[in-house]
């Protein structure tokens, strides 16, 4: 398949230290069955049948640490490239973004980005956000949300409360038409420090509004110790 042929690419993000599981190891290599915690998303995108190639966006230097990985798992026969990303979320994708436009990608690529510390991603889930993200341009994964939230400007006292039935908690993948999320990120004046997803920066600069992709609360992120305990004891 030419790269002009890859229609669906999935990005799956494994920067950042992770470190807060107490190890200085990054959790996104801390094993559990000999597999490393990105690999269980890795598995889900190399076996679907609706992802034409995989593109891993990795802390600076572990490139080959991560196609180490990928071969003993067996997870090489897909397209995929192995990149190095920034020093945050965003500017990873700018990372992922610049090389896909070098490897000639069409502008009507869907890409669906996905945090490679959320083991338990399905098939239904990039099922759906591809579908979202071809008929309305971009999608986001979330659930809404079941407790009362409320805003404190000060830390202190509760300033006002928000809407529960308008609330939603925002999960990955979220997927996107490549033009349009090229456009976002490459916004003059654009700083990506001041966005914590793509979802929201893409609004922001393009006044598109992603559709909603109901998510699962089994796709939760592991941040934590806890988290991790619970992924373990679900396996």
């Amino acid at each position: 398949m030419e790269r002009s042929e890859l229609s669906r690419i999935a990005v799956l993000l494994l920067g950042g230290k992770g470190t807060r599981l107490g190890e200085e190891l990054p959790k996104q290599y801390r094993l559990f069955h000999h597999i490393p915690l990105f690999g269980y998303a890795a598995k889900t995108l190399c076996h679907s049948s609706l992802i034409d190639a995989v593109l891993y966006v990795v802390p600076e230097g572990d490139e080959a640490k991560v196609e180490s990985f990928l071969k003993e798992m067996s997870l090489l026969q897909k397209p995929y490239w192995i990149v190095p990303g920034g020093a945050s979320r965003e500017e990873s994708l700018k990372c992922a973004l610049l090389f896909l436009q070098k490897q000639g990608i069409s502008s009507s690529a869907i890409l669906l980005c996905h945090d490679a510390a959320r083991p338990n991603l399905s098939e239904a889930l990039i099922e759906k956000n591809i579908e979202a993200a071809t008929k309305f341009g971009a999608a986001v994964t979330a659930i809404p949300s079941k407790d009362s939230l409320a805003v404190s400007l000060d830390g202190e006292c509760l300033s006002h409360y928000l809407p529960r039935e308008e609330v939603w908690r925002l999960q990955t993948p979220q997927t996107y038409r490549f033009s349009l999320i090229w456009q976002a990120v490459f916004s003059p004046n654009t700083r990506l420090e001041d966005y914590t997803d793509e979802g929201s920066l893409l609004l922001a600069k393009t006044k598109i509004a992603p559709a909603l992709v109901k998510g699962d609360e089994a796709n939760y992120k592991v941040t934590d110790l806890s988290d991790w305990e619970r992924f373990t004891k679900e396996q």
